[in-house]
């Protein structure tokens, strides 16, 4: 379980970056875990987060997009990826996230 990135909007500055894929699991932004939050809490963290953004995102390398993520952070065949994001005034991050169960 655990929040997901299910879309990047189009001109977003996550879109703009080009490192973060659909069904990467949010493992922290800016040193705050989300592997213990809701969909809500995960929201608002993101929100309030300060540009730039460091988000730690758990990759599965062999994943379709329609596999989950083990519960295992340094699982096998799985990648943990460094992300820092410059987000503007004007325009949020740019991702729509996703609680999975």
């Amino acid at each position: 379980n655990g929040i997901y990135i299910q879309g990047i909007i189009a001109g977003s500055a996550a879109c703009s970056d080009g490192r973060l894929q659909a069904g990467d699991k949010l493992i922290s932004v800016n040193n705050i875990s989300l592997l213990h939050v809701n969909h809500n809490q995960a929201k608002q963290i993101l929100h309030e987060a300060q540009s730039p953004i460091k988000l730690n995102v758990l990759r599965d390398q062999g994943r379709s997009p329609k596999v989950s993520f083990t519960n295992d952070p340094t699982a096998a065949g799985s990648e943990l990826e460094v992300v820092e994001i410059i987000k503007s005034s004007k325009s949020g991050l740019g991702l729509a996230i996703v609680e999975r169960e």
